[in-house]
């Protein structure tokens, strides 16, 4: 059956020679009109499938990201400005009953109420050479955990007290190499750790850390013997809101802290309630922007 409006590819008449040129025409004909229509289906899929499953993952010609960054811009503050995603602050402060010694205006250049969290240094008791006691103790995690009482266990479970070295002085900023000796960095770090406006409080080393000073090792003496990823700076850092009763450590003390922000760039905290036979503390105070 012949299609309506359908032509033939060579006319010819009834009576016509058909010769060999006609049918090579022909051939070509047929191959290329085959061709021409497979074209214009894959033509067809793209453009009513796969493009049309490309448009699914955007309205109005905008992806679901594009969308939520333009929503954002409209009801974020474009004139905020922050310490990126958030800014953090560690002071080190003494304190003591002593007029003009229980209170103190910290300056934090945060720009913003930060968060407040304030924790008593505990003391721990050094060597009989060295008793201290110290609110900041360095110590070789190896040797000297067990012997000071700087680790908190849990079932089998077991965690060091105190803050990892290395980690440590890239945050208070010590800088060094492999060739500088153990005893000039500890001895930066104890400069770092009282600058203004920390204070400078009771601090010690175990003998191990004396004895390595003594030798003169270098950093990278250390870390070829994997001692330099054990060394800690030892602290016990106790909560001040804890209220007397059995969940209460031993070593706390009872006191107050009032904290008041000031404004965007300064806190203000007073220590009241010292214990007769304890009038002076030391504190960590931590903020979050």
């Amino acid at each position: 059956m012949t299609m309506p409006g359908t032509q033939p590819y060579i006319t010819r008449s009834p009576g016509d020679p058909v010769t060999a040129g006609d049918w090579n025409d022909l051939q070509v004909q047929v191959k290329d009109d085959i061709a021409g229509q497979i074209a214009a289906a894959k033509a067809d899929i793209v453009a009513t499938g796969v493009q049309h499953a490309d448009d699914a993952d955007q309205f109005a010609h905008k992806s679901d990201t594009q969308w939520l960054s333009d929503l954002d811009k409209r009801y974020a503050p474009i004139g905020h400005v922050h310490e990126g995603p958030s800014a953090y602050r560690r002071y080190l402060k003494h304190f003591s009953s002593d007029p003009g010694l229980d209170e103190v205006l910290l300056e934090h250049h945060l720009g913003a109420f930060p968060l407040i969290d304030i924790y008593e240094l505990a003391p721990i008791s050094g060597s009989p050479d060295n008793p201290g006691p110290f609110s900041l103790f360095f110590y070789y995690g190896h040797v000297d955990e067990e012997k000071y009482g700087l680790s908190v266990r849990v079932g089998r479970e077991r965690a060091r007290l105190g803050l990892h070295f290395e980690r440590l002085l890239a945050e208070i900023g010590v800088e060094y190499t492999d060739d500088s000796s153990i005893g000039d960095v500890v001895n930066d770090m104890w400069d770092a750790l009282r600058k203004d406006p920390n204070d400078e409080l009771a601090h010690g080393t175990s003998p191990w850390i004396d004895e390595c000073c003594g030798e003169a090792r270098t950093v990278g003496e250390l870390k070829r013997t994997q001692q330099w990823d054990d060394l800690y700076l030892g602290i016990r850092p106790f909560k001040v809101t804890l209220l007397p009763g059995s969940g209460t450590p031993p070593q706390a003390s009872i006191f107050t802290v009032t904290a008041t922000q000031a404004n965007y760039d300064t806190i203000y905290l007073k220590v009241d309630g010292f214990e007769p036979d304890r009038q002076q503390v030391d504190l960590m105070i931590l903020l979050r922007s």
